[in-house]
C-alpha cells in the first residue's frame, strides 16, 4: 500500500496542507523540519482517519482540544465524522474501504522505551489495528512484552500442532527465513548479539547469547540494542497482520547510537514487506544521510518531505524534495542546532605541498600536529604547489560559499624570495614564512634537543647525541638552508646516536610523527612559526 497524496484542512497545526505527488514507487518517505513544525502530525492524522473508520469509536469532548486548531473550534464539539472528513488521505491503485482504513497504517510513537518485563499469565494475542495500543502519536508505545506474549504464543501453537518437543525460539525465527535473528546480527556484532531462547518457563523474558555470556535477560541489554530490538521485534512480529500497510516510525533514532542509524533504516526495509511504505520522521543525520544513499541507487524509491521554514497557518503544499545544500544545510541546523557551526571550522589554513588532489598532503599534516592544542578549530589544507596559494582566490571564494563565517587564511614557504617580495605578499593577505620551509622549523636543533629529551633520561647521553647530530647537519652543508636533501641523512644520524630504532626510515613519517610534536613543545621556534602562519 502506498499513499500518494494527503489534505488536512484546520487540522491541529495545519490550516490547509497538501502533500501531493508521492510516487507509487516510493518505498520510503522521510519526514525532516524541527520539532514543532508538524511531522508527527501526520501520523495522527492517520491515526484518527483509521479509527474514524472502526464503527463504534467516537472522539471524546477531552479530546477535540488535541485535535482542534483554536478555541473557537473547540467549543463547536466537532463530531467524530467531521474532525475525520478534515482528513483525506489518497493511496494509489483503487480506495480504501473502511475495514481496509483500519489495517492501513502500522505506527509507532515517540514513547517505546520499556525497560524490562516478566510475562507470567501468556493470553491469546488480540486482533491488530492500527490504533489498538494506542489513539495518539503522543501516547506511551511499549510493545516488548506484548510482543513477547505473542511470539510465545505462536511457539506453543506451533509445538502443539506438531508434536514436537525440540521447538524453540530460535526454530521459529528460522522457520521465517531467520530475517529477523540475521538482523540482529548484521547490527550488533562486536560482541555478536543473538537471541538465544524466549525462557517461557523460566522468568518469562527474552533471554540473549551476547559474546561469551549465555543466559542474558532483556533487562541487561543496553538502551540502544533495546530500541533496536524493540523497533525490529514488534514489525517482524507484526508484519503478517500489516502485510500491506504504510509502516510510520516516530523518531526511529531514540536512544540509538548515530553509527546504528543507517544500519537499522537497512534492516527495517528489510524485514517489512515488500508492499509497504515506510514513513520515518526524524531528526536524525544518520537516518537522512542513509535514506539519501538509497536514492542515489534507486531514485524512485525514496521521497523526501522538508517541513522546515513554512507557514503552515496558511495554504501550503508539500512535494517531495531533491536534497540540495539548502535541504542539508537545514538537515544539520535541525539536528544540531546550535553545534551545527561544530561541524565546519573557525578557521581553515592553505598552504601548499602535496597535490590539487590531495588536500591533507605533507605540510598540511605538519602543521597540524604543530597547533592541534593552541588552535583545535583549525584545519590546514594543502592545494598544490606555492603558485596555487597565491593564486587561491577561486579555491577561497568556494570555501566561503559553502561557509561564510570561516576565517580562511593562506601560507607559503618562504624558499628563495627576497625580503621585498615576502613584504609585498604579506601585505596582500598571504602569509609567508620567514625561513625558507617548513622543514628549516623542523630540523632546527632546539627542536631535535626537545625531540631527545622527549625520548632519552639520560643528560650526558642527550648532550652527546646533539652534539653529534649538529656535527652531521654541519657536515653535509644543506645547499640555501635546504633540509629536504639531507633528512634521510639527518634521521639516520639520529637513530646512530640515540640508539632510538622506532621511529621509522622515511624522513616524511619522522617528520609528521615526531618533530611536529616536538616543535609544539620547542617554545622559541613554535612562537616564531606561530607568527609567520597566523601573524
Amino acid at each position: 500500500m502506498r499513499i500518494r497524496a494527503i489534505h488536512l484542512k484546520s487540522y491541529k497545526r495545519f490550516a490547509d496542507l497538501r502533500i501531493t505527488d508521492i510516487p507509487e514507487t516510493a518505498r520510503l518517505v522521510i519526514l525532516i523540519g524541527p520539532n514543532g513544525s508538524g511531522k508527527s502530525t501526520i501520523f495522527d492524522a492517520f491515526l484518527l482517519r483509521a479509527r474514524a473508520a472502526h464503527s463504534n469509536y467516537q472522539v471524546s469532548p477531552n479530546e477535540l482540544e488535541y485535535y482542534e486548531r483554536s478555541p473557537d473550534q473547540r467549543r463547536k464539539n466537532s463530531s467524530t465524522s467531521e474532525l475525520a472528513s478534515r482528513v483525506d488521505i489518497q493511496f494509489h491503485g483503487d480506495a480504501l474501504s473502511e475495514d481496509q482504513m483500519q489495517t492501513a497504517f502500522y505506527m509507532r510513537t515517540a514513547y517505546r522505551h520499556e525497560a524490562d518485563f516478566h510475562t507470567i499469565n501468556l493470553q491469546r494475542p488480540p486482533v491488530e489495528s492500527s490504533f489498538r495500543r494506542f489513539a495518539r502519536i503522543t501516547d506511551p508505545d511499549q510493545a516488548v512484552s506484548e510482543n513477547y506474549s505473542k511470539m510465545t504464543f505462536q511457539l506453543l501453537a506451533r509445538v502443539r500442532d506438531t508434536r514436537n518437543q525440540d521447538q524453540n525460539a530460535g526454530a521459529l525465527i528460522d522457520e521465517s527465513e531467520g530475517v529477523f535473528r540475521r538482523a540482529l546480527e548484521r547490527l550488533f556484532y562486536d560482541p555478536p548479539l543473538e537471541l538465544q531462547d524466549l525462557d517461557e518457563l523460566g522468568e518469562g523474558t527474552f533471554r540473549f547469547t551476547k559474546g561469551d555470556a549465555k543466559d542474558f535477560q532483556y533487562l541487561n541489554l543496553s538502551g540502544g540494542e533495546k530500541a533496536a530490538f524493540d523497533l525490529l521485534l514488534d514489525i517482524f512480529v507484526k508484519r503478517a497482520d500489516f502485510h500491506d500497510a504504510v509502516y510510520c516510525v516516530d523518531e526511529p533514532e531514540l536512544h540509538l547510537a548515530t553509527a546504528l542509524h543507517g544500519a537499522v533504516l537497512d534492516e527495517i526495509l528489510e524485514i517489512m514487506p515488500q508492499r509497504g511504505q515506510l514513513w520515518l520522521a526524524t531528526h536524525s543525520i544518520g537516518f537522512v544521510r542513509r535514506a539519501y544513499e538509497l536514492q542515489q541507487e534507486r531514485p524512485s524509491e525514496v521521497a523526501f518531505l522538508d517541513f522546515s521554514g513554512q507557514n503552515f497557518d496558511a495554504t501550503v503544499t508539500l512535494q517531495p524534495v531533491l536534497p540540495t545544500p539548502a535541504f542539508w544545510k537545514s538537515t544539520y541546523q535541525v539536528a544540531l542546532d546550535n553545534l551545527a557551526g561544530l561541524i565546519a571550522p573557525e578557521q581553515v589554513v592553505l598552504c601548499e605541498g602535496g597535490n590539487e588532489t590531495n588536500v591533507h598532503g605533507h605540510d598540511a599534516q605538519i602543521y597540524g600536529r604543530i597547533f592541534r592544542d593552541q588552535y583545535p578549530n583549525t584545519i590546514f589544507l594543502t592545494i598544490g604547489p606555492s603558485v596555487n596559494v597565491q593564486r587561491g582566490e577561486r579555491f577561497v571564494a568556494m570555501l566561503r560559499a559553502v561557509a561564510s563565517a570561516i576565517d580562511i587564511r593562506r601560507v607559503r614557504d618562504r624558499d628563495d624570495m627576497t625580503d621585498d617580495k615576502r613584504k609585498h605578499l604579506i601585505s596582500n593577505g598571504i602569509s609567508v614564512l620567514s625561513r625558507r620551509e617548513i622543514e628549516n622549523y623542523l630540523y632546527d636543533i632546539a627542536v631535535i634537543e626537545t625531540f631527545l629529551r622527549i625520548h632519552l633520561d639520560d643528560e650526558h647521553l642527550i648532550a652527546t647525541a646533539k652534539s653529534a647530530i649538529q656535527q652531521s647537519i654541519a657536515s653535509e652543508d644543506p645547499c640555501d638552508g635546504d633540509f629536504k636533501g639531507i633528512a634521510k641523512d639527518v634521521l639516520d644520524a639520529i637513530k646512530q646516536a640515540t640508539g632510538i630504532q622506532k621511529i621509522g626510515d622515511v624522513p616524511a613519517d619522522f617528520e609528521v610523527n615526531h618533530l611536529a610534536h616536538a616543535l609544539s613543545k620547542t617554545s622559541a621556534v613554535f612562537n616564531e612559526l606561530e607568527r609567520d602562519v597566523f601573524g
